[in-house]
C-alpha cells in the first residue's frame, strides 16, 4: 500500500480514505493533511481544547494513529 506524509505532522500513513480525506486539488486526490490534523485544526478553530492525556505527538505508526483517533471520536462525539 502506498504511504503518504502528512504535511502538518510529518507522519507517514497509508494513502487511503481511512487516513486522508478526498481533495480534488491534489495530484493523488487526497488532502495534504491527515484526518487527525484536519480534525485537530477544526476543533481549535471552534474553541475546543484537547484532553492533555491524549498523546498528540509523536505518533509513529498507523495503529497508534487509529487508537488516538478512536479516543478522540469517543471523547468528542460529533
Amino acid at each position: 500500500m502506498p504511504m503518504k506524509r502528512c504535511s502538518e505532522c510529518n507522519v507517514f500513513l497509508p494513502a487511503d480514505s481511512d487516513f486522508y480525506s478526498k481533495s480534488g486539488g491534489t495530484a493523488d486526490g487526497r488532502h495534504q493533511w491527515c484526518r487527525f490534523c484536519v480534525a485537530h485544526r477544526a476543533r481549535l478553530r471552534r474553541g475546543f481544547v484537547f484532553d492533555p492525556a491524549l498523546p498528540m505527538r509523536p505518533i509513529r505508526t498507523a495503529a497508534q494513529w487509529q487508537a488516538v483517533y478512536r479516543g478522540i471520536r469517543r471523547a468528542y462525539a460529533y
